[in-house]
Protein backbone atom coordinates (compact mmCIF):
# COMPACT_ATOMS: atom_id res chain seq x y z
CA UNK A 1 0.00 0.00 0.00
CA UNK A 2 0.86 3.65 -0.46
CA UNK A 3 0.13 7.25 0.89
CA UNK A 4 0.41 10.30 -1.22
CA UNK A 5 2.84 12.63 -0.21
CA UNK A 6 3.52 16.49 -1.86
CA UNK A 7 7.22 16.97 -2.73
CA UNK A 8 7.48 20.01 -0.89
CA UNK A 9 6.21 18.44 2.21
CA UNK A 10 2.92 20.27 3.11
CA UNK A 11 0.00 18.08 2.79
CA UNK A 12 -2.85 20.54 3.94
CA UNK A 13 -4.17 20.39 0.06
CA UNK A 14 -4.04 16.63 -0.13
CA UNK A 15 -7.66 15.43 0.31
CA UNK A 16 -9.41 18.32 -1.89
CA UNK A 17 -6.18 17.65 -5.00
CA UNK A 18 -6.74 13.31 -4.15
CA UNK A 19 -11.18 14.37 -4.45
CA UNK A 20 -10.31 16.57 -7.95
CA UNK A 21 -8.44 13.78 -9.38
CA UNK A 22 -10.26 10.99 -8.40
CA UNK A 23 -13.55 12.82 -10.11
CA UNK A 24 -11.25 14.12 -13.02
CA UNK A 25 -10.66 10.61 -13.68
CA UNK A 26 -14.14 8.82 -13.28
CA UNK A 27 -15.02 11.46 -16.10
CA UNK A 28 -12.53 9.87 -18.29
CA UNK A 29 -13.24 6.43 -18.10
CA UNK A 30 -16.16 5.05 -19.95
CA UNK A 31 -17.82 1.86 -18.62
CA UNK A 32 -18.56 -0.61 -20.96
CA UNK A 33 -22.18 -1.02 -19.18
CA UNK A 34 -25.01 -0.04 -16.78
CA UNK A 35 -25.51 -3.47 -14.47
CA UNK A 36 -22.79 -4.00 -12.95
CA UNK A 37 -23.77 -8.25 -13.14
CA UNK A 38 -24.09 -7.30 -16.49
CA UNK A 39 -20.65 -5.82 -16.98
CA UNK A 40 -18.89 -8.62 -15.43
CA UNK A 41 -20.39 -11.68 -17.06
CA UNK A 42 -20.08 -10.27 -20.89
CA UNK A 43 -17.26 -7.63 -20.61
CA UNK A 44 -14.80 -8.47 -17.99
CA UNK A 45 -11.59 -7.46 -19.79
CA UNK A 46 -13.79 -4.01 -20.55
CA UNK A 47 -14.30 -3.20 -16.97
CA UNK A 48 -10.46 -4.52 -15.96
CA UNK A 49 -9.37 -2.01 -18.82
CA UNK A 50 -11.44 0.88 -17.63
CA UNK A 51 -10.63 0.57 -13.86
CA UNK A 52 -6.70 0.66 -15.13
CA UNK A 53 -7.53 3.45 -17.18
CA UNK A 54 -8.86 5.14 -13.97
CA UNK A 55 -6.51 3.91 -11.57
CA UNK A 56 -3.68 5.72 -14.77
CA UNK A 57 -5.24 8.49 -14.70
CA UNK A 58 -5.47 9.26 -10.90
CA UNK A 59 -2.12 8.98 -10.46
CA UNK A 60 -0.56 11.16 -13.48
CA UNK A 61 -3.38 13.75 -11.69
CA UNK A 62 -1.85 13.42 -8.21
CA UNK A 63 1.72 13.56 -9.77
CA UNK A 64 1.50 16.56 -11.85
CA UNK A 65 -0.37 18.41 -8.63
CA UNK A 66 3.06 17.72 -6.99
CA UNK A 67 2.69 14.50 -5.21
CA UNK A 68 4.66 11.31 -5.23
CA UNK A 69 4.11 8.24 -3.63
CA UNK A 70 5.48 6.50 -0.21
CA UNK A 71 5.36 2.77 0.22
CA UNK A 72 4.37 1.95 3.55
CA UNK A 73 3.79 -1.93 5.49
CA UNK A 74 0.58 -2.54 6.51
CA UNK A 75 0.85 -5.04 9.77
CA UNK A 76 -2.66 -6.71 10.76
CA UNK A 77 -5.04 -3.83 11.28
Amino acid sequence: MYNWAHKSGNNESLEKDSKDCKINSIKNVSIPCTNPVECISQNLLQVALAFGKYSTQNEICMINKGYSKELYNRIFE
